[in-house]
C-alpha cells in the first residue's frame, strides 16, 4: 500500500519483483496515492513497465475523498488500461483514518463516470454491508470481497443474506485480508456462516453460493473465462 498519510509506503518495484519470482502463483497489484500530482503517470509506469495488473486504493488510509473530481483522471486511466481496482472501504483501527470517506456508497460517482472500470469493495464495506450490496447490484462492474467478515458471526450471516435477497451473491468474491488471517482460515470461516442460525427457523445461506464465492465468482472480475 502506498499511503504515506498513515505511514505506509511500499515500493512498487518490491511488489513487482516478488511477483516475478512467483509468477505461476501470484498476480501483482500496485498502489498509487491519488493525492500525488503524478498519480496517473505512476499508474502507467506500474502497469506498463512493472507489469502489475491491478490497482489498490484506500481513502481512509490515503486521506482522499473518493467523490472529489480531482481524483477522477486516475480511475479513468485505470479504465483505459483495463485493469481492476480494489477499494478498502469500511472501518479500520487506524486512528487518523477518516471514516467519513469509508462508506461504499461514496464510490458511486466513479462507478457512473467509469462504467467499464471493474471495481471491488473490500470487506463488503463493513459495517455498511447493505450500502455495498445495493451499489454492486446497481452497477454491473462492481463486486465485493468477503475478507474480514467471519470474525463477527451475526454480521457475517446478515451480510450474506442481504446479498442473497438482492440477488448479488454471485458478485461476492473470496478475499483473505492476509496476514490478518490465512486463506485456509477464511475459507473455513465461510462454511460456518450458517452456524449462528442453526436450530432456528431462519433461512440458511446456500452451500453452492459459498462454493462459488470461494472458487468461481472471481473469474468475471479478473477477466478470466
Amino acid at each position: 500500500m502506498k499511503a504515506p498519510y498513515c505511514g505506509m509506503d511500499v515500493p512498487q518495484e518490491l511488489v513487482a519483483g516478488f511477483v516475478a519470482e512467483h509468477a505461476d502463483r501470484f498476480i501483482g497489484w500496485c498502489s498509487v496515492d491519488p493525492n500525488d500530482e503524478d498519480a496517473v503517470e505512476q499508474l502507467e509506469y506500474n502497469v506498463d513497465v512493472l507489469g502489475l495488473r491491478g490497482l489498490k486504493v484506500a481513502p481512509i488510509y490515503q486521506h482522499f475523498d473518493p467523490q472529489d473530481p480531482a481524483h477522477l483522471p486516475l480511475f479513468k486511466k485505470a479504465e483505459a488500461l483495463d485493469i481492476p481496482v480494489i477499494w478498502h472501504q469500511g472501518t479500520s483501527f487506524v486512528r487518523p483514518g477518516p471514516l467519513k470517506w469509508a462508506n461504499p456508497i461514496q464510490l458511486e460517482d466513479i462507478a457512473v463516470a467509469c462504467p467499464d472500470l471493474r471495481m471491488m469493495i473490500a470487506h463488503m464495506g463493513h459495517p455498511w454491508e447493505d450500502e455495498c450490496v445495493v451499489l454492486i447490484r446497481k452497477h454491473p462492474n462492481l463486486y465485493a470481497d468477503i475478507s474480514a467478515l467471519h470474525y463477527r458471526p451475526l454480521r457475517h450471516y446478515m451480510a450474506f443474506m442481504s446479498a442473497l435477497e438482492y440477488g448479488v451473491e454471485h458478485k461476492l468474491i473470496f478475499g483473505s485480508d492476509f496476514p490478518s488471517a490465512t486463506p485456509a482460515q477464511v475459507i473455513a470461516g465461510q462454511w460456518k456462516v450458517n452456524d449462528v442460525v442453526r436450530n432456528t427457523s431462519l433461512p440458511v445461506f446456500p452451500e453452492e453460493a459459498i462454493h462459488n464465492m470461494i472458487y468461481e465468482n472471481w473469474k468475471p472480475f479478473l477477466g478470466e473465462p
